[in-house]
């Protein structure tokens, strides 16, 4: 193994912001060469995490004695991926509002607001939502209802497969089930009447039918 003050990593070592495991991964990787043509140590670690070799809990632990060259390193390191995940965030909503399963104020109530972790998928970015109040668990019901009448229509098939992975993540979740069981209540109910309304409606024929004999 060689020594961890290869020139490329020098002021990443100095800073003790990269382990040898990491060291090695990066120098393994089929983009070293981009990665050794780098100047500064905060637009390493970017690439680093970029390409998935050091993750943001690892940033989150470095720690060096020379903790306050350090800290303008890791913040220049972390407001660019805040702005990242922000973009990728936007993003997401708006792929959620272009296939119709939010509104456009809904969109703007999460659009603007700093995360620290990445919202993955759109099934993940509608169940932030439900859970931030956003939406509601009888609009996510409503949606799930109109994708599986829908799936046919163009995108239908992608609305449908996004609100079964929603209700999959939130069937455990006290509200949101407490909501589903409510909305098959409520159409039990209302086909309880309709035969109620049937049967009564027989039952009058049947009564009155001698007296309507000529």
């Amino acid at each position: 193994m060689t020594s961890l003050s290869s020139t490329p990593f020098d002021k990443l070592s100095a800073h003790g912001l990269i382990t040898i495991d990491q060291r090695d991964a990066v120098l393994a990787h089929p983009d070293y060469a981009t990665f050794a043509a780098l100047a500064q140590p905060h637009q390493q670690l970017l690439w680093a995490y970029r390409q998935g070799l050091i993750s943001h809990q690892e940033l989150d632990a470095m720690v060096t004695l020379e903790k306050y060259e350090r800290d303008d390193i890791l913040d220049a390191v972390n407001d660019q991926i805040a702005d990242e995940i922000s973009a990728h965030h936007r993003h997401l909503l708006a792929q959620l509002l272009r296939l119709g399963l939010i509104t456009p104020m809904q969109r703007g109530q999460l659009a603007d607001e700093d995360r620290a972790w990445r919202i993955e998928s759109l099934s993940e970015m509608l169940v932030t939502l439900y859970k931030e109040g956003v939406v509601s668990a009888r609009q996510l019901r409503a949606l799930r209802k109109q994708g599986q009448a829908e799936q046919h229509l163009s995108d239908g098939a992608r609305r449908l497969l996004i609100m079964e992975q929603v209700h999959a993540l939130l069937e455990n979740d006290p509200g949101y089930a407490r909501q589903t069981r409510i909305g098959a209540g409520s159409a039990l109910s209302g086909a309880s009447v309709v035969l109620n309304l049937v049967f009564c409606a027989l039952a009058w024929s049947t009564l009155t039918w001698p007296l309507n004999w000529p």
